[in-house]
């Protein structure tokens, strides 16, 4: 009876462990891989539902609110991110590339799975969009696309062009902000003059990724300062414009951004760009936190949770605020060091 029994609990036990592994390959889809690309996400779509339900309900306090659809249309923005990262993982694993996140897919079952899994999670994510609302659903339809567009198919088109790539990025950004405003209260017409703080910001934020953080072989220092330098224009059309149209949350984000980017003008050294980026994530996480509260729920626990695996798995303390750099190859390289 025990002979015939154990092959049965050996197969049983190897398709939980397979089981297991499959949604730990989500979890840290989520929690690991480019956390702050889906930070970003929530991000702007906190923004676009704060300014929507301000200017449609002209109530500037903090929305203390809970619904179920809201709630569903987050949860949904996370699935549809997870799923562009386990395109962008199974891309990096196909070409041999480094990445400062540990590989997702353990097995190759699970690798293999990945072209399957990914779409399934967009398309459940986009459905909890569609509830939200007309404008929600549509910019959510073209976020999908664009996110599609970018780790999907990922072709030689865009692969090594950094400005296709950014400006996929920045339309997506500005999609989430449009899927946050269909869930809010102020009518269609209403966003366009005050989506365009936020183009300005996201505009911001891509070129000192992109390009000003680039590695120092492609790129000089008085180049990166000049990239800076456009960057802390965009900032203050931003702050003009949201002041222009009374949006006190633009304003001030990008009046709390600029100073950063003023020290990195004047000194040009690459922790000055990247604490740029770092802080100018914080200013907008706190700020659009302070409109919708619940914001700080998943971008904490996004936060603690990566860092907590990073130091378990790499012994990398990542995500942070300070650190000397941001590429593979010194994460890599303090692994070995440790």
């Amino acid at each position: 009876m025990t002979k015939t029994q154990a092959p049965e609990s050996d197969s049983s036990n190897t398709g939980n462990n397979v089981l297991v592994e499959f949604v730990m390959s989500i979890g840290k889809a989520v929690l690991v891989f480019q956390p702050d690309l889906i930070a970003l996400a929530w991000i702007f779509a906190a923004a676009g539902l704060s300014v929507s339900n301000w200017f449609g309900n002209n109530n500037f306090f903090w929305i203390k609110g809970w619904d179920l659809l809201t709630s569903l249309l987050f949860v949904g923005i996370t699935l549809i991110m997870a799923g562009a990262n386990l395109f962008a993982q199974n891309d990096q694993h196909a070409n041999g590339e480094q990445s400062l996140y540990p590989n997702i897919e353990a097995r190759e079952s699970i690798r293999n799975a990945i072209p399957r899994l990914a779409p399934a999670l967009i398309i459940i994510g986009y459905a909890l969009i569609i509830p939200s609302g007309i404008l929600a659903a549509l910019a959510g339809l073209l976020a999908v696309i664009l996110l599609w567009m970018l780790y999907g198919i990922n072709t030689i088109l865009w692969r090594d062009n950094k400005a296709v790539q950014s400006a996929l990025h920045i339309l997506v950004g500005l999609l989430f902000f449009a899927v946050g405003w269909g869930r809010g209260s102020a009518s269609v017409l209403e966003m366009f003059p005050l989506i365009v703080p936020y183009l300005m910001i996201l505009i911001t934020l891509s070129i000192t990724v992109v390009f000003a953080l680039a590695e120092t072989s492609t790129i000089s220092k008085q180049l990166g300062q000049l990239l800076v330098g456009v960057g802390l224009l965009l900032l203050l059309v931003a702050i003009v414009t949201a002041f222009i149209i009374g949006d006190p949350l633009g304003s001030t984000v990008a009046a709390l951004m600029a100073p950063f980017y003023v020290v990195a003008l004047i000194r040009g050294e690459r922790i000055d760009i990247l604490r740029c980026f770092r802080y100018s994530l914080l200013v907008i996480t706190i700020f659009t936190g302070a409109r919708y509260p619940y914001l700080f729920l998943p971008v904490l626990a996004l936060f603690y949770l990566s860092r907590f695996y990073q130091l378990r798995t790499r012994g990398i303390a990542f995500p942070t605020l300070e650190g000397p750099e941001w590429s593979a190859g010194v994460a890599e390289s303090s692994v070995e060091n440790s």
